[in-house]
């Protein structure tokens, strides 16, 4: 079990730094100055209003991190950790801790 939620751990942060990377990206992207920013603005748009396209490529980054099934709310992570032994917030911490490297 414990390796289990190691994997899991570590595949949420990989998640969460490709996430951060996505953002890092969009934040320089609409600061740019050039001409293309008109494009590219555009093309944000696109993006933000076509929630089919941005399904598709949310099922393809889940798929490529192997993350699968249905989301679970957070008290019935609370209730699968205290089952598993966790303490509260331990994952939280590694995950803390994982960005901090």
């Amino acid at each position: 079990m414990d390796n289990y939620l190691k994997m899991l751990s570590e595949r949420l942060a990989r998640v969460e730094r490709e996430v951060a990377s996505i953002r890092q990206e969009l934040i320089e992207l609409s600061r740019s100055g050039t001409d293309q920013q008109t494009g590219t603005q555009k093309d944000l748009t696109k993006f933000s209003a076509d929630k089919g396209l941005y399904r598709s490529l949310m099922k393809n980054l889940f798929s490529e991190l192997r993350i699968e099934g249905q989301p679970i709310g957070a008290e019935k992570l609370q209730e699968l950790m205290e089952k598993a032994g966790l303490e509260p917030n331990e994952l939280s911490r590694d995950l803390i801790k994982a960005r901090e490297e």
